[in-house]
């Protein structure tokens, strides 16, 4: 009998040895989400550990992925339009699924789920078979990914109203209406605070005072500071904080990982309630160095 459900994500099973991904299986009933194939797939065009080619890296995940109690997840936009056309979507702890066609047998009634397509898919990949689609598909997924502008994703604004759907000759179109950008002020203009040293971490003397920084001099030490308290961390306000620690647990091995990173600093210097960099206007260029370059 399987054991509680259980949604887990790719670097998830990356951690796994393949027997303990056989166990895994046995005991939990797993959801298994539609980014999950997404991610997977994507795989096919992204910089593998040496000695290892992209098509055997997603072999590897395709054959420790869940197969006995597991359940494929359906798409939270079927679930959306299904919820918007009327039908109820219970949220009872229940796997959705779709793809469900009824039957009868005499006086009973049931419904049977046959494989879903990536399912099937996965099969292929275990033994690196990949359609041309499923490539073009990974690239595209790819380059889609690089090219997304975070600026434009955290630019820190606030909803004015609730979303409004309007339906036209593609599909339907959400419009939401958001504040203008939270005013910002230039690094020149920082006040007057004490000074902390880079390397202990503590306030200093120099010429017999203790040291202080202001305007553009403080700038590094603003962003050292902000960046290096974790949301829980401080007593007096446990919301404030960067949330690094939240995401290199849950998302250290996915291609979002360090775009997170870059959101969440956009967070901290443009949020309208709370402001730790001072909304500075600046660049975010190297500032995660450590995670990977990039360019705003």
């Amino acid at each position: 009998m399987s054991g509680p459900i259980t949604l887990f994500d790719k670097s998830f099973l990356q951690s796994l040895t393949v027997d303990e991904a056989v166990l895994f299986d046995n005991f939990f009933l797993s959801i298994i989400c539609p980014l999950f194939y997404v991610e997977t797939l994507a795989d096919l065009e992204k910089s593998v550990r040496e000695g290892r080619t992209p098509e055997q890296e997603v072999r590897i995940i395709a054959q420790k992925t869940p197969q006995m109690h597991s359940y494929p997840c359906a798409h939270h936009h079927q679930m959306c339009w299904v919820n918007l056309m009327g039908k109820d979507v219970p949220m009872n702890a229940r796997i959705p699924v779709v793809g469900g066609r009824p039957v009868k047998v005499g006086d009973q009634r049931g419904v049977v789920f046959e494989e879903v397509p990536e399912a099937e898919a996965f099969h292929r990949w275990q033994a690196e078979e990949f359609l041309e689609v499923e490539r073009r598909f990974a690239k595209t997924w790819r380059c889609n990914l690089n090219s997304i502008d975070l600026r434009t994703v955290a630019a820190g604004r606030a909803l004015t109203a609730g979303p409004a759907i309007e339906k036209n000759q593609g599909g339907y179109l959400i419009k939401c209406q958001v504040a203008p950008s939270f005013p910002r002020i230039a690094a020149e203009q920082l006040g007057s605070q004490w000074a902390i040293s880079p390397i202990t971490n503590d306030m200093f003397v120099e010429n017999g005072q203790i040291a202080r920084v202001s305007g553009l001099a403080s700038l590094p030490q603003k962003i050292r500071s902000c960046l290096s308290l974790q949301k829980g961390e401080s007593f007096f306000d446990p919301n404030s904080g960067v949330r690094f620690a939240e995401y290199s647990a849950a998302f250290h091995d996915s291609p979002w990982f360090s775009r997170l990173l870059v959101i969440e600093v956009v967070r901290q210097s443009a949020i309208p309630h709370y402001t730790p960099l001072r909304s500075v206007k600046t660049r975010l260029c190297n500032v995660l160095s450590a995670f990977g370059t990039w360019r705003c």
